[in-house]
């Protein structure tokens, strides 16, 4: 019976509480197919490079989080909208260092190009300097820039 009568007043002080949860917009794929000017099949060709760039993705997300600016050259396997072309640089960020803990970051993205380069499922769109970046935003790209598993 205690067990009860602690239980119950836990779960409700829980569920009154804000989680802190960030909200991350959820696209289909027609979504993202639409709004692409680019999709493409692809792998990382090159290292990753850091640029001169330095920014704050501020797009839901608060407070602001401080990137660098990242190109990554991939090699096409398959372009399913676009104009074909054997590479392409994808614009995109890391994370600038800092002190502490961060909580509900952006879903930013990563690559190997290792000896077994991974594929990627990439929806692009055009940046006015020929590079393409993710059509779901800088914050979270996980949804425009997907891995592939076999």
């Amino acid at each position: 019976m205690k067990r009860v009568a602690l239980t119950i007043p836990m779960l409700l002080i829980c569920s009154l509480s804000p989680a802190g949860a960030r909200n991350i917009e959820q696209w289909t794929y027609a979504e993202l197919f639409a709004k692409s000017d680019f999709v493409v099949i692809a792998e990382p060709v090159s290292k990753t490079r850091d640029t001169t760039e330095r920014n704050v993705l501020t797009y839901n997300i608060s407070p602001g989080v401080d990137v660098i600016g990242v190109s990554t050259e991939f090699e096409s396997l398959l372009v399913i909208k676009g104009t074909k072309r054997k590479k392409f640089i994808l614009h995109h960020y890391r994370l600038a260092p800092f002190d502490g803990v961060m909580l509900n970051g952006p879903g930013l993205v990563s690559f190997d190009a290792g000896p077994v380069p991974k594929s990627y499922l990439m929806f692009l769109v055009r940046e006015s300097d020929g590079r393409f970046a993710p059509v779901a935003q800088q914050t979270d790209p996980r949804t425009s820039v997907q891995e592939l598993h076999e």
